[in-house]
């Protein structure tokens, strides 16, 4: 049975995945990520919600375009995978993707393009327990 000086000595042991689990989830994360950025649509699993921006310009679902950054590539190849404390099998990253987005909108009865630069993502999260393995953006 463990005592208190026993769990005083786990206080701090952190799990870090192996390097084969570390690139699975880079994969994982890149082709959510890919798949993400391929939507048209306001709104995605990922993040960049435009549909919030209707009170500045009524943005037209469809238009949009996302794309990874150098920068944003970059980061999604390094990408940090980290253990949650509480839940060692849910790893995320807190690395930063950037994505650059064009769209068209609507405003007082005229269509135009707008672009916006180095917006960042949701959080990547995967279940490493939970078969198939799945991201989520949270």
């Amino acid at each position: 049975m463990l005592g208190d000086d026993d769990t005083n000595d786990l206080h701090g042991v952190k799990a870090v995945l192996t390097e084969e689990a570390t690139a699975t989830f880079r994969d994982l994360v890149r082709a959510s990520l890919t798949e993400c950025l391929a939507s048209t649509a306001l709104t995605t699993p990922c993040g960049n919600d435009l549909s919030d921006l209707r009170a500045i310009a009524k943005p037209i679902d469809g238009t949009v375009q996302r794309k990874l950054t150098t920068e944003g590539d970059a980061a999604l190849n390094a990408l940090t995978p980290e253990s949650s404390y509480t839940t060692p099998s849910v790893v995320s990253s807190y690395d930063v993707i950037r994505i650059d987005v064009t769209y068209e909108f609507e405003k007082a009865g005229k269509r135009e393009k707008a672009q916006t630069m180095f917006v960042s993502l949701l959080t990547p999260y995967v279940d490493f327990s939970k078969e198939p393995l799945e991201v989520t953006w949270e």
